[in-house]
């Protein structure tokens, strides 16, 4: 197989995708790679030096070849939680500088063409929090999305810090206008750093978030072209930016579907299929619940981000 075939890399023990190249130092800021091409498998915990396929049906073909089911190597398909946080931030402090910040709450939210705007429908976040880690999900893993970053490019980076408390395996959304954004989201404690379209200016912030971290996931927001905060002048059409960004070097990447988020009408399947035709196990929202499962992982999906007000929660919020 010439080089420039080669699309993807493989363990050579279990046959998982689910790889990170190995570092020198560890940690979520570390990017000094090893000069011996060694990767870690997560889905084995072995190190080596991977094999390699030039596209997905060749891989699928070589699985077939060792009579493997297909799940078992794929990885563990990802159920994430979408938290929308409202924590007050410099818009509250603003229009009440006397008074005490309110709580954080978790918020429903729509798309508006805008923004993420908050539909009236909101619950506390200790509350919240308990419900889905000890009822639901039985899992602390989650995405915490600053509303103000997003929508406002202001990260409320104390509000979120509170937030953040406590908790582990969060990714977290505090907006990306550049490298300080980074840093800030790995020292409040982020597990990893959820980048959605829609908080960013442009596809350069993308290129030079890999080179910090290679725990940022990008979240393209769609309508189904690609939303960002700055529209003018940005790339829309979602093939072409996944092309993108794959080649800095992302290998996971989200999708939302802006139409669907908050509304309450469930996944859109042609949407979801035609998203999962642009990379390998993609993760993808907007109207997802639970009962999605299944179907997305039909489609070839990688995980879902689950909807915060989802039929599942609503059963046991009080």
């Amino acid at each position: 197989m010439e080089e420039h075939e080669i699309g993807f890399k493989v363990c050579p023990h279990c046959y998982s995708t689910d790889l990170q190249e190995k570092t020198l130092v560890g940690g979520p800021m570390a990017h000094l790679d090893n000069d011996d091409r060694s990767y870690k498998c997560f889905n084995c915990g072995r190190t080596s030096v991977p094999m390699e396929f030039g596209t997905v049906q060749d891989y699928r073909d070589f699985v077939a070849e060792k009579t493997i089911p297909l799940g078992e190597v794929m990885g563990e398909f990802l159920s994430v939680p979408l938290l929308p946080l409202e924590t007050g931030g410099r818009a509250f402090e603003r229009l009440y500088a006397e008074a005490n910040r309110p709580m954080t709450s978790v918020v429903q939210v729509v798309w508006d063409g805008e923004g993420l705007m908050p539909t009236g429908l909101a619950s506390p976040l200790t509350s919240y929090w308990q419900t889905i880690t000890k009822k639901v999900y039985m899992s602390k893993e989650a995405a915490f999305l600053d509303l103000g970053g997003i929508n406002e490019g202001s990260a409320d980076v104390e509000g979120m810090r509170r937030a953040m408390k406590r908790k582990n395996d969060i990714w977290l959304d505090i907006g990306l206008r550049g490298e300080q954004d980074v840093f800030d989201a790995f020292l409040m404690g982020a597990d990893r750093m959820l980048v959605t379209s829609i908080g960013t200016a442009s596809m350069e912030t993308f290129r030079k978030a890999i080179d910090l971290s290679d725990r940022v996931v990008p979240c393209l927001c769609c309508d189904p072209k690609v939303r960002w905060r700055r529209q003018r002048g940005a790339e829309e059409d979602p093939e072409r930016v996944v092309a993108a960004l794959e080649s800095m070097g992302y290998r996971t990447i989200g999708f939302l579907d802006l139409k669907r988020l908050g509304r309450g009408q469930g996944l859109e399947r042609y949407w979801a299929g035609n998203v999962s035709r642009l990379i390998e196990r993609p993760i993808i929202g907007g109207g997802v619940t639970l009962a999605d499962r299944e179907t997305l992982m039909e489609l070839g999906a990688g995980g879902a981000l689950l909807e915060p007000f989802g039929p599942e929660v609503m059963a046991h919020l009080e």
